[in-house]
């Protein structure tokens, strides 16, 4: 009886660890937002810069490109990390996935546009355990984050000396 049990547990283990994965390309839209503040050009450029410095903690993540003379603040940031799933047969690696992120900014007002690249979803097809690795809906959700966090940072009043 014992020997039943141990072999269908691993009978079940081995059949539910070999299905083949799902994979789907997610090409996002690029999300734009603006947030009207009263202060200057040059006041809210520094806000942007600051803004990447203390969100680009990630050393893939970076500041590609900065103009004050235009107010553009451009970066490369890392949306979500290489890792490797190692389930059996259905080993993967699954790639960095990145997004270009242009801060504009005028008197009285900034504008982030976030750019992700395409990148692949991949889900198991497993009956008994669905997995999904990188979605869509975890994008959009870190990409809502990003933008909440971008418009409360130009909000906030700044301390002058």
């Amino acid at each position: 009886m014992k020997r039943k049990l141990v072999l269908s547990t691993l009978l079940l283990f081995f059949l539910t660890s070999c299905f083949p994965l799902k994979m789907t390309i997610v090409d996002l839209p690029d999300t734009v937002k603006q947030v009207e503040v009263n202060e200057s050009k040059n006041e809210l450029f520094v806000k942007a810069n600051n803004w990447m410095v203390e969100t680009f903690i990630d050393a893939k993540s970076v500041i590609q490109f900065t103009d004050k003379e235009s107010g553009t603040v451009t970066g490369k940031y890392l949306l979500k990390s290489e890792y490797v799933n190692l389930n059996t047969l259905n080993s993967r690696v699954s790639p960095e996935v990145y997004a270009i992120i242009k801060i504009q900014v005028k008197d009285g007002a900034s504008q982030i546009t976030i750019n992700p690249s395409e990148f692949e979803q991949y889900e198991t097809q497993n009956i008994t355990l669905r997995e999904t690795y990188y979605s869509k809906v975890q994008a959009e959700k870190r990409i809502n984050e990003l933008t909440d966090s971008f418009i409360a940072y130009m909000r906030k009043k700044t301390d002058k000396f």
